[in-house]
């Protein structure tokens, strides 16, 4: 989703010559009627009773970051000019920007059904043209340059092409300036002068002028493809506008290959494979209508290639030092299409190795709770021990986006999905080969998404938002969500708006358990707000979750000293703390205190636990600061509600009874015993623990 080559709508995925066949774009006459846009085509040029093999019809629609309101609906006209007839023309993959009108043009070219045009209903105000291309058996003419230098590379269930490119504004080049192709860029999204694509062509058989009428069309790429925008230096504008890319900034290119920077004036195209076997394929230059199948040579062409379905893995890019730690960062490229992205992209993630490598498997930090690139430089990982991590990020979209975005998808035809954990998901493997990773020993600084994850991560130091309808940055998620009075279709299953209303997602599931979660604002409480912070924590209370909160800004995790949550593991369980007599007040949105926090002084020693059928014990304690008193809780001593939870054996029925004793882990004495009953959740309190520096060993057991 972060970044695609996708074709500008401008360059009309336009006509071609196919050896003994021929394309010919066809601009549409457009005007208002039958409840929408009427586009009429004078198709007196191609002549009667030719043979049609595919027809594309190009809307020419600005494509943004948001779905369609209204599905594009589009059908040929009866021969009365006003009646629509037949099937709805459908939106063709991979990018979703063009409909396949095959069979309409077909019909036409036989007189099986008059040309009345085509009646375009839902399509928004500013469509004002759209082209019609028509492939049929024919001669080519005036075909443009052929694309040279072709290389097709197979690689971990990958294949990769490159090739030059034709009527490149920038060949030879050693530098292009931002400045540079970005009027370029302008240039061909407003068709003004020639505009240039390249047909990708995939058969079984060597392509050549003869086999590649029986050859797959599978994409088509823009000029300019193996620019790397999202690593053009920008400059901080203010909080409204925020990063602004530099003019004179140099453009780097994307890779391939291992520390193989692509050279200017390259083209490239990436998929995964679907299917085991053999393949060969072609490159075909097209300029304005015109693509050169009349030269099909080995420049233009390669194969076989050897593929097989394969785990995807990312490309070693370059390694840089991180910004404010002394640890490498490994920087890569991940190429990705359906179903790891909702279309044909890449994206950049950073792999940095602990600085005093240790033996056997190690924690996993994820850095993902802001706008930046994977390679950011500016990655900070508290846990020394643990690999660090970090993909493309918009801390708006880790949530979920709709699979329309960018493209002529309406809300209704497609959902949101998590593709950000999808992602990451696919990625575990080759993190816990390349790298050592333990996946029982995941941790994420988050952006309000790793909470909902506890098959994944022991810990989610959240910040930013928690309730997207209760934010200041609610509306950008409308681009990637819907609005919320019509939210658009999930793959949870209900609104994305509710599914990461995360008060109300806690309070409503009371039994799934979750990893231990803390919250804490950074520096953002303005970009954020405070509105959705105190139902967060009433619900954590209520439904006696483990977490912790700081409500200042300033720390990276909420919590006054969080070095003991990096010995946690997923499988273990967690001692869940509530009412605790230090807490101060998180007010309702305002009020309170600022510089509060609760349950921040409260920790548990996570590996002297016992987990068992009839016995759950846990060590308790307030932290007593660092090794120059920093930190340290301001009392002695407290009272909490300890509950179990994330138990994998300690289990209870709703009105088992227990006992439970607190004994001081300094001299060994009984503090406390009590009785409890599990509530209607089979969660079992142990009421006002007494909790101390000198550390306490609660154990909670089965009445006799």
């Amino acid at each position: 989703m972060k970044r695609s080559l996708a074709l500008p709508l401008a360059a009309a995925l336009t006509a071609t010559a196919l050896g003994d066949m021929a394309t010919q774009r066809f601009t549409a006459n457009i005007a208002p009627g039958g409840g929408g846009a009427i586009a009429r085509f004078d198709l007196a040029t191609l002549g009667g009773g030719t043979k049609v093999l595919r027809a594309k019809l190009v809307p020419l629609i600005k494509i943004g970051g948001v779905a369609l309101d209204e599905p594009l609906v589009i059908q040929a006209l009866d021969k009365d000019g006003e009646t629509a007839v037949g099937k709805p023309l459908e939106l063709a993959p991979p990018r979703f920007v063009t409909f396949d009108a095959t069979e309409v043009a077909q019909q036409w070219a036989l007189g099986k059904l008059a040309n009345r045009g085509l009646l375009i209903r839902g399509a928004p105000s500013e469509l004002r043209r759209a082209c019609l291309d028509i492939t049929f058996e024919g001669e080519p003419k005036d075909p443009p340059p052929r694309a040279t230098g072709l290389k097709a590379l197979y690689r971990a269930g990958q294949v990769f092409l490159t090739w030059n490119e034709v009527n490149c504004p920038f060949a030879g080049k050693e530098v292009v300036l931002w400045k540079e192709l970005k009027a370029d860029l302008d240039r061909i999204r407003g068709s003004d002068g020639p505009v240039t694509t390249y047909r990708i062509y995939r058969h079984t058989k060597p392509i050549t002028r003869q086999t590649i009428a029986q050859a797959e069309l599978v994409d088509e790429v823009g000029q300019h493809s193996a620019f790397d925008e999202r690593e053009i230096k920008t400059e901080w504008k203010g909080e409204q506008i925020k990063n602004v890319r530099v003019p004179e900034a140099p453009v780097p290119r994307i890779a391939v290959e291992e520390k193989a920077e692509l050279p200017i004036g390259t083209g490239v195209w990436a998929t995964t494979c679907r299917k085991d076997g053999d393949f060969y394929y072609a490159v075909v230059a097209t300029v304005d209508g015109v693509e050169n199948t009349a030269a099909l040579y080995a420049g233009n062409t390669a194969g076989p290639l050897h593929e097989k379905v394969a785990p995807t893995e990312p490309i070693f890019f370059r390694e840089q030092p991180l910004q404010y730690e002394k640890r490498a960062q490994h920087c890569y490229v991940w190429w990705l299409d359906p179903p790891l992205a909702n279309l044909p992209s890449f994206i950049h993630l950073s792999v940095s190795p602990p600085a005093k490598e240790a033996e056997g498997p190690k924690a996993l930090f994820i850095y993902n709770w802001w706008w930046g690139s994977g390679w950011n430089r500016a990655a900070q990982y508290p846990m020394a021990e643990a690999v660090g991590f970090v993909i493309d990020q918009n801390c708006m979209q880790t949530r979920g986006v709709h699979d329309g975005y960018g493209t002529l998808k309406a809300w209704s035809q497609g959902k949101v999905q998590g593709w950000f954990v999808r992602q990451f998901r696919a990625l575990l493997p080759w993190l816990k080969a390349k790298y050592g990773v333990d996946d029982d020993r995941l941790f994420a600084l988050s952006s309000g998404w790793a909470w909902q994850y506890p098959d994944l991560f022991a810990a989610a130091f959240e910040c930013t938002t928690m309730n997207m309808k209760r934010s200041p940055a609610g509306p950008e998620c409308k681009r990637y969500w819907g609005d919320p009075q019509k939210p658009a279709p999930t793959e949870w299953g209900v609104s994305a708006w509710e599914q990461w209303n995360a008060p109300e997602w806690i309070r409503s599931n009371p039994t799934v358990e979750l990893p231990l979660i803390t919250y804490a604002p950074r520096m953002h409480t303005g970009d954020f707000g405070i509105l959705d912070k105190p139902p967060l924590y009433r619900a954590l209370l209520d439904t006696k979750r483990a977490w912790s909160a700081c409500f200042g800004e300033g720390p990276l995790i909420g919590h006054k000293d969080p070095d003991w949550m990096f010995e946690l593991r997923r499988s273990d369980s967690v001692a869940a703390f509530g009412n605790c007599s230090l807490d101060d007040s998180p007010g309702i949105g305002f009020g309170g205190d600022p510089g509060g926090q609760m349950n921040a002084w409260l920790a548990f020693e996570p590996r002297t636990q016992v987990d068992a059928a009839d016995r759950w014990e846990m060590t308790l304690y307030l932290v007593a600061g660092d090794k120059r008193g920093r930190n340290a809780a301001p009392l002695d001593a407290c009272t909490a509600d300890v509950t179990p939870r994330r138990c994998q054996r300690f289990k209870a029925s709703p009105g088992a009874k227990f006992a439970w004793t607190n004994t001081s882990v300094a001299d060994g004495k009984v503090v406390q015993t009590g009785s409890a009953v599990a509530d209607q959740w089979g969660l079992v309190t142990a009421p006002k623990v007494v909790i101390s520096k000198g550390k306490n060993r609660l154990v909670i057991q089965r009445a006799k």
